[in-house]
């Protein structure tokens, strides 16, 4: 007599076995291999409850494997962000946010025990405790990140950093700064860094781009002038780097910033090409440091300390603006790669306003004129 063959189980519907210490345990089929439940049972009835849910889990793409889910946090984090590409700079400020801020919190937790309840509690604390809203906002940003590399990775199903508004910059918008009062503080700085912020707000120049400056990228009888490096300050440390987001570019230096720039070469006689356009007294290079705290001293001096460096690169960008330039050419001379960070750097003009407004009521009284001529 020939058995019955017994009937296929139906895939991944699991199976169910009382153990010696009268406790249950649970297996079933997961990407097909047969897979032990992480947890025993009380009874049947819990075991099957527990094998139903994981099912509907699956059904909706929600299901992951505990397994690999319970990976600690610091763990996944050490290994994916170095795998990471960062510059000097701004490796060293996400070691400080994780060290500081993510790895006290969250350094210990399994990835898949990092809930958005979590995570909102983490983040209120940390603002409740007057951490300021911008260092919040990036420490909560690489948490968010190596969540959501944990979602590509199938660690777990979803990213719990899901807090609206808690990812964007609400940087104030900086108050308008002239070319005069640019000048005005410029004229206070010592002599050999008086013409690096006449030329940094001639090309709209990042300070660590000026800095990187040599010869051989300018072009004296033209004004041409290669953005192609920049000089990043890492605690006593000088690197050089590629521009911000690799915003190699050409420009064009007006003829003001080219004349001082011709008289600064008569003066410094150097005749190397490699040579640093701007240097410290001694020939060395000039660290970002070092130039802050000159720019604060002078700016000081005139009372205008609201006057930031970075404010004679947004100042050169607003003029360019109000000269009649267009805006993506504005966004390809700052070097930017998208036009909304180039439209959040333009400052509003005080003084442009009389004529925007004189410019609206004659464009609205001459069709007014024009429709009362017509009837």
């Amino acid at each position: 007599m020939t058995s019955k063959p017994r009937p296929r189980a139906r895939r991944g519907s699991g199976s169910i076995k009382k153990e010696a210490n009268g406790r249950y345990s649970l297996r079933y089929s997961e990407n097909g291999r047969q897979v032990r439940a992480p947890l025993q049972f009380e009874d049947r009835e819990a075991a099957e409850l527990w094998n139903s849910e994981r099912l509907v889990r699956a059904a909706r793409g929600e299901w992951q494997d505990p397994r690999r889910s319970s990976e600690l946090l610091h763990v996944f984090a050490e290994r994916e962000l170095a795998g990471r590409t960062f510059t000097p700079l701004s490796r060293q400020a996400r070691e400080w946010q994780w060290l500081k801020f993510v790895d006290p919190a969250f350094g210990d937790w399994a990835l898949n025990k990092i809930t958005f309840e979590a995570v909102e509690e983490w983040r209120s604390g940390l603002l409740a405790k007057g951490t300021g809203e911008p260092t919040v906002r990036l420490a909560y940003n690489l948490l968010k990140s190596l969540m959501q590399a944990a979602v590509e990775k199938d660690k777990i199903t979803k990213n719990p950093c899901r807090i609206k508004g808690a990812s964007t910059p609400r940087t104030p918008k900086r108050p308008h700064v002239s070319y005069e009062q640019c000048m005005t503080v410029t004229a206070c700085l010592l002599p050999h860094l008086q013409p690096l912020a006449t030329v940094a707000w001639w090309c709209a120049a990042r300070r660590g781009e000026v800095l990187g400056l040599q010869w051989r990228d300018i072009d004296l009888s033209t004004g041409e002038l290669h953005i192609q490096r920049q000089i990043v300050q890492v605690g006593g440390d000088l690197f050089e780097t590629k521009p911000k987001w690799h915003s190699d570019r050409i420009l064009t230096l007006p003829e003001p910033g080219l004349e001082v720039l011709k008289e600064h070469r008569a003066r410094v006689e150097r005749t190397a090409t490699d040579q640093r356009v701007f240097t410290n007294l001694r020939g060395g290079d000039l660290t970002p440091h070092a130039l802050g705290l000159a720019w604060r001293k002078a700016r000081a001096q005139v009372g205008l300390t609201h006057i930031a460096f970075h404010d004679l690169r947004r100042s050169s960008a607003t003029a360019m603006l109000a000269a009649g330039m267009d805006l993506y050419e504005i966004m390809r001379c700052l070097g930017h790669q998208e036009i909304t960070t180039t439209q959040r750097y333009l400052l509003e003009n005080p003084a442009a306003r009389p004529a925007r407004a004189a410019v609206f009521a004659a464009h609205v009284m001459g069709l007014s004129k024009g429709t009362a001529e017509t009837g």
